[in-house]
């Protein structure tokens, strides 16, 4: 006789053995219904998917549908797989015939594509599909026109399609303009206006197409201004009246859109991630490279030419390498400017304090496990920039209220999952230091500050101890690692573990220049360019200059020494009225906006008036390489290349631009698109085929559309052709 316990272990292999016979034959029966797997480009996904729960298979397919990338679709595959292995066993019979987990995986996909996915596209409120339809455009059919479901499916719009959109866009408010002028003409005529009722007149049609552009999901930069009430220049409406008559503007302005809300999906859908692609997603991350690619082989293909005398011409990559541009020329500045104000700090008996705030929980995405946070509502990384900044903004309030005064350096740095946290370092009096910690607490705790772990990780306080080290040194491996790794290239993230920190830097670039984001930035300090300008002069630039101000801050900027550069400019939170030098503009020349832009020509002091020009040459950005020029001493030149570059052609450079507008224009009223390759064609052979009978013709600069009906004889002919070189291929 059996033991209960031997009795029970039997009743169990039982139970356990009719749970597999049930599976079995549930998936016998599957298979006998002519369920199979007929997908030849199956993912390895879908086929686990289909392995574990085919019944499952078509409803998860059928959620997946509406998501634009296979990389997108394949992961939600891999969520849907992880929530159904994720379930323990409690021996129900739910859980043996696989019931159990795939209800809890269908429900846990459902909540992440209903929930996650539209508060993205709640953000973006685009409307352009109308544009699509050719019909006459005016204010008020744009204004009707209701905001597309999921965004129009804007982000999965081509290159070509937003061309196509641009340019309707710049041709449906050049049409607005022209209505209103003539509009406002016809009533000046009647005696409907008076001369000063033109006084408003540019106000009334800057706010027409202000609120045109709101209305379709692309506000002007002055947006929040107007709602504010505030009043705007003349040049500055002017300006933006004429950015929505320009196609390149709104092909610029619908491209980083779509980046960004493309970017915005990867981040709803856990594309980013630790576990996944850390701070920004393979595809994005694939862009930037290409583009930073394309950019290094723009520099290596122009060169800057003096204008006043042709002859002197520099390579663009040489004077990139020289300049702030280059990671580990910024990364060296950037360190020697810190140190600067550290010796400054402590020598006026400063101490420092190194703040991190980070945005609550519901600014992020993803934990740090991977796992989609329930809490987030869809907010971006720019959305959370500017809630920190908010924050500092009314901290710094706080500090101006009480008598604070604080100076130093605010970095921008983002957790694996793209949401970006804030180190501050900053200097305070030592008796102003406990207020300081009290009041960044309370700001930063401000939102949800109840929340678990929000005092530990939210706000944390280092207080830099200088018989440990400068804050110099426990900053660096901050900017090292957002920046230029520099020799530490091989080591290590203490952000994402196993992740070098050469990626490091390129991913958090690539993140930063997606989003818009400045990285680092300086406060309660002189600016740097007239550090720059200072370093550029040579003394004898200063012979027929008598001011001792301008004449020491040259010398300490000699040697690199900002921190006696800082005590001669007046010290750190010196107001820029009560600092003596200053950098000197001139107006440029009004760019295709009619818009001015203030060109750096030197130093001046502006207490005694005395000025250096520190640009003494006009430079213009050619394509070519470096001629066999012999240049004298203080030439600013470094000839690379003997040897000059092809003249260009009409068509390579100046006339192409033309060229397409004209094919635009002539192809508009056909309804025809062509792209660089084609008017490529176009411009060799003179004529491109557009369908049966018409051809567009290029001839003596002139582009127009020409019918003409290939024979039916030369048709035959080549069919003929074809037919007996087969004939032939088939005796050999």
């Amino acid at each position: 006789m059996m033991n209960w316990e031997q009795q029970r272990d039997n009743n169990i292999a039982k139970r356990d053995l009719a749970m597999e016979e049930a599976r079995l034959a549930r998936m016998e029966s599957a298979v006998k219904t002519g369920r199979t797997l007929d997908l030849p480009q199956a993912t390895a996904a879908q086929i686990e998917l289909f392995a574990v729960a085919p019944n499952h298979f078509d409803y998860v397919e059928k959620l997946l549908s509406d998501l634009p990338r296979k990389r997108q679709r394949e992961h939600f595959r891999n969520v849907w797989l992880r929530a159904y292995r994720s379930v323990k066993d409690d021996g129900s019979i739910s859980f043996s015939l696989g019931n159990k987990q795939a209800r809890i995986a269908n429900t846990t996909l459902r909540d992440v594509l209903t929930n996650r996915l539209e508060a993205v596209f709640e953000q973006y409120c685009i409307s352009v599909s109308w544009l699509l339809e050719r019909k006459h455009y005016s204010a008020d059919l744009a204004m009707q026109k209701p905001v597309d479901s999921k965004g129009l499916h804007f982000y999965l719009l081509g290159e070509r399609q937003l061309k196509e959109i641009a340019y309707k866009l710049a041709l449906h408010f050049n049409g607005l303009q022209s209505d209103f002028v003539e509009d406002c003409a016809n009533q000046k005529a009647v005696g409907l206006l008076s001369a000063v009722d033109f006084s408003r007149l540019s106000s009334e049609l800057h706010r027409l197409c202000a609120d045109v552009c709101k209305n379709i999901g692309f506000p002007l930069k002055s947006q929040h201004r107007l709602e504010e009430g505030k009043r705007l220049s003349v040049q500055q409406q002017e300006g933006e009246l004429l950015r929505v008559v320009c196609e390149k503007y709104w092909f610029r302005t619908l491209r980083s859109t779509q980046k960004r809300l493309i970017e915005h999906l990867a981040i709803g859908c856990g594309e980013v991630s630790a576990k996944v692609s850390p701070y920004i997603s393979t595809g994005a991350l694939s862009d930037y490279r290409n583009q930073q690619k394309a950019n290094l082989e723009y520099l290596k293909q122009m060169i800057i030419e003096n204008i006043d005398d042709p002859s002197e011409q520099v390579e663009l990559m040489a004077m990139w390498q020289k300049s702030s541009g280059n990671p580990a020329i910024r990364f060296n500045e950037m360190m020697n400017r810190l140190r600067g104000v550290d010796e400054w700090a402590t020598e006026k008996g400063y101490v420092s304090l190194f703040l991190t705030m980070t945005a609550p929980s519901s600014f992020h995405a993803t934990h740090n496990n991977g796992t989609n946070n329930k809490k987030w509502k869809g907010a971006d990384p720019r959305t959370t920039h500017a809630y920190l900044s908010k924050n500092w903004a009314q901290l710094r309030a706080l500090f101006a209220k009480r008598g604070i005064g604080f100076f130093g350096m605010r970095g921008v740095e983002p957790h694996h999952d793209a949401t970006p946290h804030w180190h501050l370092l900053v200097y305070v009096k030592a008796e102003d230091k406990e207020e300081v910690i009290r009041l960044f607490k309370s700001k930063a705790l401000e939102l949800d500050g109840d929340e678990f772990g929000a005092k530990k990780h939210r706000c944390r306080v280092d207080e830099i101890d200088p018989a440990k080290g400068s804050a110099v040194s426990y900053i660096a491996k901050y900017i090292a690692k957002n920046i230029y790794a520099g020799n530490q290239k091989d080591e290590t993230s203490d952000e994402v573990e196993g992740l070098k920190l050469d990626e490091n830097v390129q991913r958090v670039r690539a993140w930063a220049n997606l989003w818009g984001i400045r990285q680092f930035q300086f406060y309660g300090n002189p600016p740097i360019s007239v550090w720059r300008e200072l370093r550029k002069l040579e003394k004898w630039q200063l012979d027929d200059v008598d001011d001792k101000t301008i004449a020491d801050a040259q010398a300490v900027c000699d040697v690199a020494c900002f921190a006696s550069y800082l005590e001669l400019q007046g010290g750190a939170m010196a107001k820029r009225e009560d600092q003596p030098l200053c950098v000197e503009y001139k107006e440029s020349e009004p760019n295709q906006y009619g818009e001015t832009r203030k060109k750096i020509v030197g130093v001046k002091n502006r207490f005694s008036f005395a000025s250096v020009r520190t640009k003494l040459k006009n430079w213009v950005i050619k394509k070519g390489t470096v001629a066999d020029v012999a240049t004298d001493a203080n030439a600013e030149t470094t000839e690379t290349s003997k040897e000059r570059s092809d003249a260009w052609t009409c068509v390579s450079n100046c006339n192409r631009s033309e060229i397409e507008q004209k094919v635009k224009n002539a192809l508009l009223p056909v309804g025809f698109m062509i792209n660089r390759s084609q008017i490529d064609l176009l411009i060799k052979h003179k004529r491109l085929r557009l369908n049966d009978f018409q051809w567009i013709c290029y001839e003596n600069d002139n582009v127009f559309i020409k019918e003409e009906k290939i024979p039916l004889f030369s048709v035959k002919k080549f069919s003929q052709k074809v037919t007996g070189f087969w004939e032939r291929l088939g005796k050999m």
